[in-house]
């Protein structure tokens, strides 16, 4: 053999194991992303119904309304937070 050739090996081992290596994380970390994505159905418009239907019900921000107030506020505020407007009142309080 040639003096070359025990260059060549090792260099080609080093790089080959820099790039598995590489490749693996990169696969795990691609996993990570896809495992920690916001899948929610709910979105920052949800959040700002309901708080502006809320604050009708709860003037001073307390934080708390009326019992008899819940299901009507249920009621004005879309789905999939809310009944929504077209949800019969009877259906609303067995629910």
């Amino acid at each position: 053999g040639n003096d070359f050739a025990y260059v060549y090996f090792i260099s080609f081992y080093i790089l080959c194991s820099f790039l598995i290596i590489n490749l693996f994380v990169a696969v795990i970390m691609d996993n990570f992303d896809y495992l920690t994505r916001d899948w929610s159905i709910l979105g920052p418009h949800h959040l700002d119904e309901f708080v502006r239907f809320w604050s009708e019900y709860d003037p001073e921000a307390k934080g708390r309304i009326k019992h008899l107030d819940v299901v009507t506020l249920l009621r004005k505020i879309s789905p999939p937070l809310g009944f929504g407007k077209l949800c019969p009142h009877r259906v609303a309080c067995k629910s």
